[in-house]
């Protein structure tokens, strides 16, 4: 069977896109039986932020995981422990209000004080295993979760390149039955794709995405839009979305767009994190070195903040998202915060911390900003009891050190986390991917077929694995590999060539950090060519170069450091592959590392 793997991701890419759909559960830090009787105790000399207002020298009351009490007159109950609070701020457990939410995503938010995220599409299987944990004040160590579950989308639409099943669909008269089933998966809210005015996905129409926003209102549930652009915004105020979950980011926004939405009482997620992202010079990679931040990071998720996007993307510009933050603010629209994590230069639970800042830098006040990731976000989607610290809501708190409404960067001053009441331990989770630096020099010395002695193996790699319709067939031939393919439309970014990896499961790193360069001898169809490294597990997109072949033999000699945003010192596997559309074929012989 030909094996394949993700070799290029879409514009909005996810990163660990091998894991989507994984229902691998994590290991609880503490088992719950352990921590019955630690959510009781009082928080005193603290200054508390109840969602709304902020309470100097507040003294705030658990019970059972429940607040019994929060006020600046409240007296501690005789023999329930205390927590000192001078210095410190108490804040609601933060909501992510736009993520995508599978493999550990829930445990690294609660990390950081994201109790509560807000998934916008994922395997509609996951969440729903997560749900009764919303209801319950037992231990957890991960945060709750609400979900739209599968989005509303067209064949072959943005949603569609990612490797788990999408029900699309293209007609008004569809979007009843498809708004009813996603009720009975159990989504808490309707997410749709509509982004007609750019040149890489088809789109839903007008008149279908109306339709969509219509069907979710007849059952009682929010309809959110993913849009691209302005224009695209405008259809989808004049179509009647509660919000948009992105920012448009091509150009700024008008003054009567602003006060359109505004009126209309639509609010709008910026995810300027994941838009700052986007572009050769991400902008997760300052969280990687925040010292509040870092030391709580899992390997994982600091390769994630590392990578980028590789280029500048049209429709994905940081200016221009924080310039419409700011109008949109101005004019009355309702910000909320939210990431889109876990895309290139976004990780769960710490780039929530960063979209506060580009909040603030937005013109928002820090409780503005605040707000939009507590109280706002709960009352907007309609999370009783969530975002606030009122007498009888669930003890999902973040107390930090210092002062966030002077310096909104004091929220990654993390003192404590409360999940339930229970204090969660922020130690991150080990990566165990034991790296290997016993690296052959030799990536060709073949044992039989395409194994080689190593135990890695070379195999075909294409797009057809997530609905593209390229196509890759590769063979030995003499001492190296001949692959024969084509590349066609049908996926926003297709590909088609040949991977060696390193291990079955895609996931042994070895050490590239005493080698220089990569070097082997190619022939083939005369066109450009790219070679790719890959981080362990296929987590983002891979760093590439790109190289001429012609149909004679020449040698390729490629700098191993031109390689950006990876950690050479855990390699997965390496690729090569056609770039441009139409039939091909290469062959590969003498790839040495050294």
């Amino acid at each position: 069977m030909k094996q394949k793997f993700i070799a290029v991701g879409a514009v909005a890419a996810i990163a660990l896109m091998a894991t989507f759909g994984m229902k691998e559960k994590t290991e609880e830090t503490v088992t719950t039986t352990k921590a019955e009787g630690r959510n009781s105790f009082a928080i005193t000399d603290v200054r508390a932020f109840d969602g709304e207002r902020v309470i100097e020298k507040a003294t705030v009351v658990v019970r059972g995981g429940r607040i019994a009490a929060i006020g600046r007159q409240v007296e501690t109950p005789e023999g329930l422990t205390k927590v000192d609070g001078t210095g410190k701020t108490l804040l609601p457990g933060l909501i992510d209000a736009h993520t995508h939410t599978y493999g550990d995503a829930l445990v690294d938010s609660l990390r950081f004080g994201v109790t509560t995220n807000l998934d916008m599409f994922t395997d509609p299987s996951l969440f729903r295993e997560e749900k009764p944990q919303r209801e319950s004040r037992k231990f957890t160590n991960k945060a709750d979760m609400f979900s739209a579950g599968m989005l509303a989308t067209i064949e072959g639409g943005h949603g569609t390149e990612y490797p788990v099943k999408v029900e699309a669909l293209s007609a008004p008269e569809e979007a009843d039955g498809w708004v009813e089933r996603r009720v009975a998966e159990g989504s808490d809210y309707i997410k749709l794709v509509y982004m007609p005015y750019q040149p890489v996905f088809p789109s839903l129409d007008k008149a279908t995405a109306a339709a969509l926003i219509e069907a979710a209102h007849k059952r009682g549930l929010l309809a959110v839009t993913h849009v691209f652009s302005m224009k695209g915004a405008e259809d989808m105020l004049e179509a009647g979305t509660d919000g948009l979950v992105h920012v448009f980011a091509d150009k700024v926004v008008t003054p009567e767009f602003a006060k359109r939405a505004a009126d209309a009482g639509m609010f709008v997620i910026p995810t300027t994190t994941v838009i700052g992202a986007i572009g050769a010079e991400g902008t997760g990679k300052t969280l990687v070195k925040d010292k509040a931040i870092e030391p709580f990071l899992t390997e994982e998720q600091k390769i994630n903040l590392n990578g980028s996007f590789g280029q500048e993307i049209p429709g994905f510009n940081i200016e221009y998202a924080i310039e419409n933050v700011r109008r949109l603010h101005e004019a009355g629209v309702v910000i909320l915060a939210g990431t889109d994590a876990p895309n290139m230069g976004t990780t769960h639970g710490a780039s929530l911390h960063q979209e506060l800042g580009f909040l603030v830098d937005a013109g928002m006040t820090p409780i503005e900003a605040l707000k939009a990731a507590t109280s706002s976000v709960a009352k907007h989607f309609r999370l009783e009891g969530r975002g606030v610290l009122k007498e009888g809501t669930t003890a999902d708190m973040l107390l930090v050190n210092g002062n966030p409404f002077e310096n909104i960067a004091s929220t990654k001053d993390i003192a404590l986390v409360y999940k339930n009441g229970f204090v969660i331990s922020r130690t991150p989770k080990k990566s165990g991917l034991e790296v290997k630096t016993d690296l052959p020099s030799n990536l060709m010395d073949f044992s039989e077929g395409l194994m080689l002695k190593t135990g890695f193996k070379w195999v075909a790699t294409d797009d057809s694995m997530i609905g593209g319709k390229s196509e890759a067939a590769i063979k030995r031939e003499g001492e190296g590999i001949r692959v024969d393919g084509s590349i066609n439309p049908g996926f926003a970014y297709p590909w088609s060539g040949a991977m060696l990896s390193f291990s079955e499961a895609f996931n042994q790193p070895y050490d590239f950090t005493s080698k220089a360069k990569i070097s082997f001898q190619i022939r083939g169809a005369e066109g450009t060519y790219r070679a790719m490294l890959f981080r362990p597990a296929g987590a983002g997109i891979p760093p590439m170069q790109a190289f001429k072949v012609t149909g004679e033999w020449q040698t390729v000699e490629l700098d191993i450091r031109a390689f950006r945003d990876i950690n050479l010192s855990k390699i997965a596997g390496l690729s090569i592959v056609a770039g441009k559309e139409g039939s091909f074929w290469i062959e590969v012989k003498d790839m040495r590392i050294n």
